[in-house]
């Protein structure tokens, strides 16, 4: 992909009853050596609860973007890493340690009022 290529992420996790099931199994095949190497977006990362102190693991989805990975998610433990929180990544059965960021996206644009679709001429009036 070239710099001046985007690629739009569109959020759609799983209900979270099926997640509460499966996210057991996955985090115990993610930290297995010989099979979690396998696995090649997906990682587990494992962070402190700011407000709880509780070591939280949860399974994520890993992206590389310009070199850096990013976890992009909509759920609420992604505030434990505002102002930056030392986390725990294992991926491919590797254990890397180090900081991580919550970057808060700019919110999504709403669509143009109807009225303003047209670009192609002169606005129209409505007087009648």
């Amino acid at each position: 992909m070239s710099k001046t290529d985007t690629t739009n992420v569109r959020l759609s996790p799983p209900p979270p009853q099926l997640m509460r099931l499966v996210n057991p199994l996955v985090r115990r095949v993610l930290t297995t050596r010989s099979l979690g190497r396998r696995i090649r977006r997906q990682g587990l990362i494992e962070f402190t609860g700011r407000r709880t102190g509780r070591t939280l693991r949860v399974p994520v989805c890993l992206h590389d973007v310009d070199g850096q990975t990013l976890v992009f998610t909509e759920r609420p433990w992604r505030r434990n890493f505002a102002g930056g929180a030392p986390v725990t990544v294992t991926h491919r059965g590797r254990v890397r340690r180090g900081r991580a960021l919550l970057l808060e996206a700019p919110p999504p644009r709403q669509a143009p009022h109807s009225g303003q679709l047209s670009t192609t001429g002169p606005p129209r009036s409505n007087s009648g």
